[in-house]
Order: C-alpha cells, then structure tokens, then sequence
C-alpha cells in the first residue's frame, strides 16, 4: 500500500501542448518501504513522461509486504497518468511567447 505519493512534475512543454499519456512502472518495494528497483513496463510514447513519473516513484514510500509477520520485498504495478492541466496554466502563456520570438 502506498503511504506518500507526491505527484510527479509534469514537463511543463507537454503541459502546454497538452500532451498526456500513461506511464506503467513495475516497482519492487524493499522491506524498508522504499523502491529498491523501477522498471518502466509500458512507455507513454514521451520519454520526458517516463523520465518524470520514474523520478517521482523513486521518492514514494510504500507500507512493505509481509510475509509471516515480517517484512518482505514485493513487486507491484504502478501506474502513473499525465491529464494536461484544464485551463493551461499561466506560464503556458509565457512559453508561447518565448517560442514566437525564438521563430518556432
């Protein structure tokens, strides 16, 4: 069971373009709660997505497993979803400025 997941932070270029997706990480939890390893199993189709929802995994804490009483290692599925932001944020504004005056 999870105990602190911190959401992870979205790329804000994505945010802005409004691209989402879906990250499934397969997450083995120590006997301390905390991820010893992260695999990504099914990619969102952006890397930066899956680079972010790996970082913020990283930092969760889990209540571990048990086996017999005792603590045990255990590997689950975690899914992460990235829904673009409803209104665009205001510092989408600002990024569609830049961009205008770099050309793109």
């Amino acid at each position: 069971m999870a105990v602190e997941t911190p959401p992870p932070d979205y790329p804000e270029t994505l945010a802005c373009d409004g691209i989402g997706g879906r990250v499934v990480l397969a997450v083995t939890i120590g006997t301390d709660g905390r991820p010893s390893e992260i695999l990504v199993k099914q990619r969102s189709g952006q890397p930066a997505l899956d680079e972010a929802a790996t970082a913020a995994v990283r930092g969760w804490v889990f209540r571990p497993a048990t086996a017999a009483g005792k603590p045990t290692s255990t590997t689950i599925q975690v899914p992460v979803n990235f829904t673009p932001p409803q209104p665009r944020p205001d510092f989408c504004f600002v990024l569609d400025e830049e961009r205008k005056r770099a050309g793109g």
